[in-house]
């Protein structure tokens, strides 16, 4: 290192005396500009992160030499010449300071990457697995990352015997040529796999545990010595569960036959063990302890007296011992244990020695990474403050609390010992990911005339590192658009206390509204009358005809009821009542219209949450005032809704108010693996609040989830999570309605309640009117990559009765309690599902059913191979969201 300080000062000096100058003049003078000569690839932008602190900076020794440092240390360069130049020598330059200026040989850049010796695997694959690319700067690091990536790739192929070598061949100035020579050696397949010294495991139950595979139709049985170790591992785990826990895998010994003509070599593995007796629990006593008695530890033992000694077990119920001291901030304490064997009986008991200290208290929490999250944003997620007692299930809690934020790709805690005896520092490591968002793209649903609208949103999870959410969103479509403002504050005065408020204006055209119009093929006597579509109690037959069911009526028949229910795909009337798609109110096109509407809507939230045994409980509420504009032609149309008709060219003002409380119990809220969640919400519009609808809203869901397993595989866990949903929602009177008063009901098709076909009742047509609708799910999930992408599997069913006429006439409504599995709409289905809440995306593909009035099943054909017939019930449905449900 002197010797690099005294060659480097030595060229800065040299530099000087070019200028016939006092060697010293540049010390302590501030750089005023750091330039490079012989740049050719590298650009001074991806300089400028390095020396942007240095300049304006007095030049010293120690400076200088970090940042030669710093420029050594980026790899780019084989050589770096330093010199000083006086500003004066720069065009218009400032006359004090001094300019640093470096003369540098670049790293040659690659033109090509070849392989040779490569028969069993192809160059793409190879590619693939390195880290240099044509174009990159070769490094004798890189080259030997390179190396090892591919002997790794090869050994996962089989091949033990591989190496691989590689070298830098630099043919002319621009002619780079990275070449890696490899010598695969013959690829191992395993013929058999035996066992010798085993009497209580079969050879097919050691086999079973074992990773490596024996050569069949559907197995390749390729060998890998990682895999071998690992499965020796696995076969000692085998046998200390069923009590032999001195069972050793003695030795492996392999035999490897060559076959002429073939490039590979086939392997007969033969596995010695040495099983040992098998022993049963004899019991586990305690001394020590005074902290907590026998009992207490004792009940953490769930092996009993006489069990077979199940080792595994065992080390979890030990664990547990453990924890309990740990959990109470005794992180201290020395425990440990005593074997006692009776080889007479073949019984072991043990014997936990405890040596309590006193409990550890948290000196310092620390927080480092979180360059943009301010850390207090960070300790009111944490449930310890500096001076508290160690608590493991605390931290558990603050670590899913920072998961939960969704502002990090990384969260590593640290415990490291404090100052003095007693003390400890908590340390939490943060890797922060983005948190403000915009997006651009397409959004599906919320309209069933144009599924489809552009969309762009800007939303910063985490403005200003301060943990608030702020957010624009744009929403256009030909009957659609909006334009959303949000903000909500998580923790208002330091407290569990969030407060939001949020201002919209939209624009919608809303369709297929029924109105007074004229309806020809149902006239009592007057061909001339102009009837209301929603009273059919005067409308007759005009011809003879059968339903789809069979029945036949006759000219002059009356039509029976309404024409909602009782004539959805019965009626058939020459096609001339027509089938709206799952509309309520299937009336001929011409007696529908439609209306432009226009809204502005401002409103504000709060709510509290409660850290309780039970999970976070969470009492919330929310006022909203919002003015409603409608406007049609009524020279031609009108509406058959009174209220639509009051409200044509006028301003009119719509109140609600929310009341809800949520108990949830998950892990973590955006994707959750275990817990629970139940969720009453009710929204009062109208009533005292006074404004132009009346009406009560109500939801009620309930969720729970449980992880069935977690097994890990190498790097990947093999994780299965089960999920189920009921979710019921209903529309009543308002509050304050009274028999017979239809003051306080009154409600506009947008209100009602709706069957997405994307969150609920997926794969299905999007139906709205709903008076009240039930949607009920049940997943199986598997991540993919946890943190990234999920594979869900789904079985859903769901219900919905519709307003059974005329919108104001809530007595009318049909009521959940009379419905018949005819009525249900089931989905099964299976595809991918994004946690990324940058990109929630999820993609299915689903197969759609129902009952008959016979109660056999109905099979939907679907959008995708279904052979070309529409009627087939062949072919599966896709179903593409974009959006995420969020409580």
């Amino acid at each position: 290192m002197r010797l690099l300080r005294c060659v480097l000062l030595l060229c800065v000096v040299g530099g000087v005396l070019q200028a016939e100058e006092s060697p010293d003049w540049y010390l302590n003078e501030p750089i005023r500009e750091i330039r490079f000569e012989g740049l050719r690839t590298v650009t001074e932008n991806e300089l400028f992160p390095v020396i942007e602190s240095f300049i304006d900076e007095p030049f010293t020794e120690q400076k200088f030499l970090e940042l030669q440092r710093r420029l050594y240390a980026m790899d780019l360069f084989e050589q770096i010449i330093p010199n000083a130049v006086r500003p004066e020598d720069l065009p218009d330059g400032p006359e004090d300071g001094m300019v640093l200026s470096f003369d540098v040989q670049e790293r040659p850049v690659i033109t090509a990457i070849q392989f040779s010796g490569n028969n069993r695997l192809g160059r793409n694959r190879l590619r693939d697995v390195i880290l240099l690319k044509q174009g990159d700067m070769v490094t004798r690091s890189k080259l030997r990352m390179d190396e090892e990536a591919i002997r790794t790739l090869y050994l996962e192929q089989g091949f033990p015997n591989v190496s691989v070598s590689s070298e830098f061949i630099q043919e002319d100035e621009d002619e780079n040529i990275v070449r890696f020579t490899i010598d695969e050696g013959a690829q191992l397949s395993i013929e058999s796999i035996r066992f010798a010294g085993n009497q209580f495991a079969s050879d097919t139950s050691l086999r079973g545990v074992m990773q490596l595979r024996e050569r069949s139709i559907f197995n390749r049985g390729l060998f890998q010595e990682a895999l071998l170790e690992q499965d020796k591992n696995r076969i000692r785990r085998f046998y200390y569960e069923q009590g032999y826990i001195d069972a050793e895998v003695v030795d492996v010994s392999k035999d490897v036959r060559e076959e002429p003509g073939e490039n590979r070599s086939y392997l007969t593995l033969t596995v010695g063990v040495d099983e040992g007796a098998r022993y049963t629990f004899g019991g586990i006593s305690f001394r020590g302890n005074t902290i907590f008695s026998d009992e207490d530890l004792g009940g953490l033992v769930r092996l009993e007296p006489g069990d077979v000694l199940d080792l595994v077990r065992f080390e979890a119920d030990y664990q547990r011992v453990a924890d309990r001291y740990y959990e109470s901030g005794y992180i201290f304490n020395q425990i440990t244990r005593r074997e006692i064997r009776d080889e007479e009986s073949k019984t072991i008991s043990f014997e936990v020695v405890i040596v309590e200290r006193n409990r550890a208290h948290i000196e310092n929490i620390i927080f480092r990474g979180n360059e943009k999250t301010k850390d207090f944003v960070l300790e009111r997620e944490i449930p310890l403050e500096v001076g508290d007692v160690f608590s493991a299930t605390k931290i558990r809690e603050g670590l899913r609390n920072l998961a939960n934020l969704q502002y990090f790709s990384a969260i590593a805690p640290e415990t490291p010992a404090g100052s003095t005896e007693g003390l400890m520092d908590l340390i939490i490591n943060l890797e922060e990911g983005s948190t403000a968002d915009i997006t651009f793209g397409l959004a599906f649903g919320g309209n069933q005339d144009f599924p489809v609208s552009a969309q762009i949103q800007w939303q910063d999870r985490n403005f200003r590192g301060r943990g608030q959410i702020f957010g624009i969103q744009a929403t256009a479509s030909p009957v659609n658009q909006r334009v959303t403002f949000n903000f909500r504050e998580r923790w208002l005065f330091g407290r569990r206390w969030s407060g939001g408020l949020n201002l919209s204006f939209d624009r919608s055209v809303i369709n297929n509204v029924p109105q007074n119009a004229r309806a020809p093929l149902y006239a009592d006597g007057d061909d001339d009358a102009v009837p209301d579509p929603y009273n059919h109690e005067d409308y007759v037959f005009t011809k003879d005809g059968t339903d789809f069911n069979g029945r036949t009526y006759n000219a002059g028949d009356r039509f029976p009821g309404t024409p909602s229910s009782t004539a959805v795909g019965k009626y058939n009337l020459e096609n001339e009542y027509e089938y709206l798609g799952g509309s309520t109110r299937n009336i001929p096109s011409e007696n529908l219209m439609s209306y432009d509407a226009y809204n502005i809507r401002l409103g504000a939230n709060t709510g509290y949450t409660f850290r309780t045994p039970l999970g976070r409980f969470t009492p919330r509420t929310s006022i909203s005032t919002g003015i409603r504009y409608l406007t049609y032609d009524d020279s031609i149309y009108r509406p058959a809704s009174d209220t639509t008709r009051d409200n044509h060219e006028r301003w009119r003002f719509i109140n609600t108010w929310g009341l809800g409380a949520a108990l949830d119990r998950r892990d973590f809220i955006y994707s959750p693996s275990s817990g629970y969640r139940l969720d009453q919400q009710f929204n009062f519009t109208g009533g005292f609040l006074g404004g132009e609808r009346h009406f009560t809203r109500s939801e009620t869901t309930a969720e729970v989830f449980f992880t069935l397993w977690d097994v890990p595989l190498g790097d990947w866990n093999w994780k299965m999570v089960l999920g189920m949903q009921s979710k019921l929602s209903f529309i009543l009177p308002n509050f304050l309605y009274s028999e017979g008063d239809d003051k306080y009901f009154k409600i506009e098709q947008s209100d009602t309640l709706r069957l997405d076909g994307m969150f609920t009742s997926r794969g299905w047509s999007f139906r709205s009117d709903g008076a009240t609708t039930w949607n009920n799910w049940v997943e199986l999930r598997m991540p993919l990559s946890e943190q990234v992408i999920w594979w869900d599997t789904f079985f859903e069913a769901a219900v919905m009765r519709e307003f059974s006429s005329n919108l104001a006439n809530w007595d009318d409504r049909q009521r959940m309690s009379d419905i018949e599995k005819q009525d249900w709409q089931f989905t099964i289905g299976t595809g991918i599902r994004f946690v990324i809440p940058q990109f929630p995306i999820r993609l299915y593909l689903a197969k759609r059913f129902e009952y008959d009035e016979n109660g056999n099943i109905d099979w939907k054909t679907g959008n995708l191979f279904n052979g070309g017939d529409s009627d087939s019930g062949r072919g599966v449905d896709l179903v593409f969201t974009i959006g995420a449900e969020f409580f």
